[in-house]
């Protein structure tokens, strides 16, 4: 059974003082997913604003979690991806809601074009996997590049995740088990040690491979570190 189920039914059976204490035990095995999608939008406003956000939105997503719908993880994941209004509305993007609102659909394909064709995606290409106009391509893909250098000059803008000690512990194991290149790969694909997060062209060229033997690799570590924190 998942951590986060158990945690999950000692808050739901708590009371008083002891659903407080639950409900922190249970946001803390989330945090590994919160993480993931709360740092798309480091950079963009205060870290501590963020987290705070993003530690509202989880609580919230708790509270009105449906078990028989979706696992919770997945059911907190789409929860935080309301950051982006908060993003948005904070006036520190000019870019429209309804463009902000689709940049992750435009990440996620411009991920698997990359690792298709080994290169950057050109715009036509991504044009042709979207279907979206060309001045919605071209404004999302300045927006993109425009991340890349905000993340490589400013590390202190990718913060690391909140695991517990536990958690921290099997990661570092993990980390330490890879060989010099993959420990590249696992820092700046998730930010690693504080180390600002590249794309997958990117860290090819930082590491000297093609884009593919990066994609390549990251499944193999992104598996061990799901492993690794799925366990009790």
């Amino acid at each position: 059974m998942p951590e986060w189920k158990d945690r999950y039914d000692v808050w739901t059976n708590a009371k008083g003082e002891d659903k407080k204490k639950a409900m922190s035990e249970l946001v803390k095995t989330l945090d590994p997913y919160v993480f993931k999608e709360a740092n798309k939008w480091k950079g963009q406003l205060s870290p501590k604003v963020i987290d705070a956000k993003a530690k509202y939105h989880t609580i919230q997503a708790i509270k009105n979690y449906d078990p028989t719908k979706a696992a919770l993880p997945t059911h907190v994941t789409n929860q935080v991806r309301q950051l982006s209004r908060t993003i948005y509305s904070s006036g520190t993007l000019s870019i429209p809601e309804g463009v902000l609102l689709g940049m992750r659909s435009f990440k996620e394909a411009y991920g698997r074009l990359e690792d298709f064709h080994g290169r950057e995606p050109m715009v036509e290409e991504l044009q042709d996997e979207l279907a979206w106009p060309k001045n919605k391509v071209e404004l999302l893909l300045k927006k993109l590049k425009s991340e890349s250098v905000i993340n490589e000059n400013n590390a202190s803008f990718i913060t690391q995740p909140k695991y517990d000690s536990s958690q921290s512990m099997r990661l570092s194991a993990v980390y330490h088990d890879l060989d010099a290149r993959d420990k590249q790969i696992m820092e700046h694909a998730w930010g690693y040690g504080g180390k600002p997060i590249l794309s997958t062209t990117d860290i090819a060229k930082k590491t000297g491979v093609s884009p593919g033997f990066v994609s390549q690799r990251k499944a193999v570590i992104d598996k061990k570190m799901t492993e690794v924190l799925g366990r009790r």
